[in-house]
């Protein structure tokens, strides 16, 4: 005898025994059931396992998930203010500031770049020190540079000074009886011969006078050994100065820093 079919399929998996049907005839239907049962049975025997051990992880860390769902309830009002407090101030944080690179860069060296090296110089410069993971997508940020200029500075002097070693003594007039006129003095600043290179010598050493003249006569002095002074003096130096400041603005787009123009 064939086990009769299920009219609703989802109904019990134990199929009824019709009350008319004699027993012997309904020994395939009792053999059905009881496999049946006994499937259902294990795979309930699988799923009491996997059922405990969620009971025990459950027993072992409910204090655990108690404390927690405590602190939820407690701090969400603090968690949803602090959110609230992020959502507001985000577009703050995301807008543009201004940095300056730290080495001021000397004109000739820097123009001998061209337009991309001088950018990818100091994109280079934000990776290291400012990587474009650390920020938003369409941060924006300005670098100043300063270019510095060097001026050779020269220093000439010269100056020439005749001295033509003029004792300081006008004619002048003297007069004395014969044999009486004694050998006058002056101090003069003729050095050199007699004098050695000590004291002044007797300005009328060098003159001529008459020993026996009564009228008054003329003395006057003339020098020599005139000399020209020269006096000359370069010096060369240079002066650094800021000659110009740069500012070009950089922007995070497809993760990395890039050129947008030069301020």
């Amino acid at each position: 005898m064939s086990i009769p079919t299920k009219i609703t399929p989802a109904c019990s998996n134990i199929f009824l025994i019709d009350e008319n049907l004699c027993v012997g005839n309904s020994l395939n239907i009792i053999n059905s059931n009881v496999t049946t049962l006994t499937s259902a049975l294990l795979s309930l025997e699988n799923y009491q396992s996997n059922w405990n051990n969620t009971y025990t992880n459950f027993q072992t860390y409910s204090s655990v998930w108690l404390q927690t769902v405590t602190n939820v309830h407690n701090f969400s009002a603090v968690w949803v203010k602090f959110s609230t407090t992020i959502q507001n101030l985000s577009a703050d944080w995301n807008k543009p500031y201004t940095i300056f690179y730290p080495v001021i860069l000397e004109t000739n060296i820097w123009y001998s770049r061209n337009a991309t090296n001088q950018q990818n110089y100091i994109i280079n410069w934000l990776n290291l020190n400012f990587p474009p993971a650390s920020y938003n997508n369409n941060q924006i940020i300005n670098v100043m540079i300063y270019i510095y200029e060097v001026t050779p500075v020269t220093f000439n002097f010269y100056r020439q000074y005749y001295e033509n070693c003029t004792p300081n003594c006008p004619g002048i007039t003297v007069s004395c009886g014969p044999g009486s006129c004694p050998l006058l003095y002056s101090g003069c600043n003729h050095h050199g011969g007699r004098a050695g290179y000590g004291g002044c010598d007797n300005l009328y050493g060098y003159c001529s006078q008459q020993a026996s003249v009564v009228a008054p006569q003329s003395v006057s002095c003339t020098g020599s050994g005139g000399r020209t002074l020269s006096v000359n003096l370069n010096n060369y130096s240079s002066d650094t100065h800021i000659s110009k400041t740069i500012t070009m603005q950089f922007k995070k787009s497809n993760g990395i820093w890039n050129y947008t123009q030069t301020l």
